[in-house]
């Protein structure tokens, strides 16, 4: 129970309160109602922001590791030579140890490529390092240093790995690399 005393001031203190709330939704209407008026030039802008910060972030991941701009062939053929897998080079790199790189070549009468051998973890990183290489060069990201030559459908990449893990499979007519 609230002594009698303190009633009016805590009826006061819960206007003001209500009152702020109030001066705070007004004064938001009124910036979003100028943010309106400016809305095209400010979308214009964050695309702009958007694609710098992309450029720059390719750029930094090329410099960061020694990465090249991938050579695209008339042939339908996919190549790599030296390719190293970004993510387990930096894990390395920290660590004072050296990544092997891996060259791979497909192409011509090679169409399948089957990896086998223990559980090592080389099976799963040639993969992922095949796939993540092809996609880079399909989005214009420089490789360390390997897609060399490429030349795949950007519609699908297939790639597969006997595991627990879901292969992701596209339909036979996309299946391109």
């Amino acid at each position: 129970m609230e002594p009698f005393e303190t009633v009016e001031p805590n009826n006061q203190l819960v206007q003001l309160a209500e009152d702020e709330a109030a001066e705070i939704v007004r004064i938001l209407r009124e910036l979003t109602g100028k943010l309106q008026m400016i809305r095209a030039p400010l979308l214009a802008a964050n695309r702009t922001i958007a694609e710098l910060d992309s450029v720059f972030a390719r750029a930094r991941f090329a410099r960061d590791f020694d990465a090249a701009m991938p050579e695209f062939s008339a042939r339908n053929e996919l190549r790599l030579e030296g390719a190293r897998h970004p993510v387990l080079e930096d894990k390395l790199r920290k660590e004072n140890r050296t990544i092997v790189p891996m060259t791979l070549a497909l192409g011509g009468e090679e169409r399948v490529l089957v990896i086998s051998g223990p559980n090592t973890g080389g099976k799963t990183v040639a993969l992922k390092t095949t796939g993540m290489a092809a996609l880079a060069a399909q989005s214009g990201i420089q490789w360390p240093p390997g897609a060399r030559s490429c030349r795949c459908s950007t519609a699908c990449s297939w790639t597969s790995a006997t595991s627990n893990r879901s292969p992701r499979i596209c339909p036979p007519s996309r299946r391109t690399c």
